[in-house]
């Protein structure tokens, strides 16, 4: 596929990669190495915007005739923004939280093109609950490592399906992309994408 302008994707998860990839996207990655900084001012839909930008920014100053794609994941549970758990015992605590109950998944979203002029931050979310979840179950999922470098401390793609039982919502937007999405948001910026 070859579009106006080359395409950056400003992050190095493999999930995200995965994504554009299978949706046909040609493009590379940049890691935008912004440390992440959770500000309590912002509601957590703004708090995604905010990073996705921030990546997305840092990565286009660098490449401004590119269109760079950033994206910032965060599970919000009693109005409460949470990343990547940063340790196991957050990681526990985190799960055992969610539990039987309903979390919201938010994903920001900033495409941006500095030179074309290009600018599009918007954010997706989706409505996630769990079954009841065992202290065995929680604790062989964290020993597991699958969860620990995801928002929420889970990865609906994998072994983590198992925890839930209902979806409202895009599932990409779980995993971390909603990737029609981010597809018109290119197009507006002038790529061409797939059909």
């Amino acid at each position: 596929m070859q579009g106006v302008n080359k395409i950056i994707l400003a992050s190095t998860s493999p999930t995200r990669r995965y994504l554009l990839k299978k949706a046909g996207v040609s493009f590379r990655v940049v890691n935008s190495a912004y440390r992440e900084r959770f500000d309590p001012t912002k509601t957590p839909r703004e708090l995604a915007k905010y990073l996705a930008h921030q990546k997305a920014y840092r990565v286009a100053n660098k490449h401004p005739s590119s269109l760079v794609i950033g994206a910032d994941t965060l599970m919000v549970l009693d109005g409460k923004s949470f990343g990547k758990p940063r340790s196991a015992q957050e990681h526990r605590t985190m799960l055992k939280r969610m539990s039987g109950r309903t979390h919201t998944m938010v994903t920001g979203i900033a495409v941006i093109g500095l030179r074309s002029g290009a600018r599009k931050i918007f954010y997706r979310e989706t409505r996630v609950t769990f079954r009841r979840l065992s202290n065995k179950e929680i604790v062989a999922y964290v020993a597991s490592g699958e969860g620990k470098i995801a928002a929420g401390g889970y990865r609906i793609q994998r072994g983590a399906k198992k925890f839930v039982r209902r979806i409202k919502g895009n599932v990409d937007t779980v995993i971390g992309l909603p990737v029609q999405d981010t597809l018109r948001a290119l197009r507006v910026a002038g790529a061409r994408m797939p059909v």
